[in-house]
């Protein structure tokens, strides 16, 4: 009974697995305009961080993209971000992102 159970619960998995990777696929299907654009942003971000141009982010030049992001988000650039000033940017850069998505 146990065996039974056990190989039942793998077909089950199986088949999920196969349906996962089929509705995925479809999904995906209609939106490679928006997975390319996503694509091009990711290789621009990349791109910009990667200062030295060796195809890598050293952790150097991650702290430098994260500093200039703290400094771009502290407005009043007293050295800190409050919550005001972390809501406005998030909102901005929602705005940013439906901008374009469309």
């Amino acid at each position: 009974m146990k065996i039974a159970s056990i190989k039942m619960l793998r077909n089950l998995f199986i088949f999920g697995g196969a349906l996962s990777l089929i509705f995925s696929a479809s999904a995906f299907a209609g939106s490679s305009d928006k997975e390319g654009r996503h694509e091009k942003h990711m290789e621009k971000m990349f791109s910009k961080m990667d200062t030295d141009g060796d195809g890598k982010i050293s952790k150097g030049e991650a702290q430098a993209a994260a500093a200039a992001r703290f400094d771009k988000v502290d407005t009043n650039k007293d050295g800190y971000v409050t919550k005001d000033e972390a809501a406005a940017a998030a909102k901005e850069m929602k705005k940013k992102h439906n901008e374009h998505s469309d």
